[in-house]
C-alpha cells in the first residue's frame, strides 16, 4: 500500500518547529482570565458602539463574562442568554444584569424593538437554526440599533460549525435588510 502522507512536508515541518518552544502549561481559563478577555472585547467595541445607558442583549453569553463587564463598566441594562445555564452566573451578578436560559431561534419572548445593541461572540456557528435566530434578532433590535456578531466560521471535528449555511443565511438576510 502506498504511503498516503506527504513525508517531505512532514520532515520540513519537523525541522521548522524543532527550535520552537513547547509551552509548559496551558492557559487557565479561570474567572480572572475570562473577565480580562471580556474587557478587551468590549473595550475594542466601545470605540465603535456607545454602550452608555443602552439596553443590550448578549446572545450565547456562556459564563456571562462579557455581559457582566458591560453592566459593571458602562452601567447599561444587559441581558445575557444562552441555551445552557452556567454556574458562573451565580458569581457574576450586577443590579442591571439578567441571565436567561433560552434558545432565541425557538422561544424568543422579547418584545419588538426592545434592544439598542445586540452582541454575540462565537455562538452562531453552534446554532441549529441561525437564520431563525437572525430573524428574531432583527425583530427585537430597535431600528436605530446596532448588532455585532463575531463567529468562527470554520469546520471542526468536535462541534457543528455550519459555516456554509450560516454564511448563506447571513448574506440573504443582509441583502433583504438592504432592500
Amino acid at each position: 500500500m502506498p504511503n498516503r502522507y506527504n513525508m517531505a512536508l512532514m520532515r520540513s515541518l519537523n525541522e521548522e518547529y524543532e527550535s520552537k518552544k513547547i509551552i509548559s502549561t496551558f492557559i487557565d481559563y479561570d474567572d480572572e482570565y475570562q473577565l480580562q478577555l471580556a474587557d478587551r472585547r468590549i473595550t475594542a467595541l466601545a470605540n465603535q458602539i456607545n454602550f452608555t445607558d443602552k439596553r443590550i442583549l448578549e446572545i450565547g453569553c456562556g459564563g456571562g463574562y462579557v455581559s457582566y463587564q458591560l453592566a459593571k463598566k458602562y452601567g447599561c441594562s444587559v441581558i445575557g442568554i444562552d441555551i445552557y445555564d452556567s454556574p458562573v452566573w451565580e458569581r457574576l451578578t450586577h443590579s442591571s444584569l439578567q441571565y436567561h436560559n433560552m434558545d432565541l431561534s425557538q422561544d424568543c419572548q422579547f418584545l419588538n424593538d426592545e434592544f439598542d445593541v445586540v452582541i454575540s461572540y462565537v455562538a452562531w456557528e453552534h446554532m441549529k437554526h441561525p437564520f431563525n435566530a437572525l430573524k428574531q434578532t432583527a425583530r427585537i433590535l430597535k431600528a436605530s440599533g446596532v448588532i455585532y456578531i463575531a463567529a468562527n466560521l470554520y469546520r471542526s471535528a468536535i462541534s457543528s460549525h455550519l459555516y456554509r449555511q450560516i454564511f448563506s443565511h447571513f448574506l440573504i438576510f443582509y441583502l433583504k435588510m438592504r432592500l
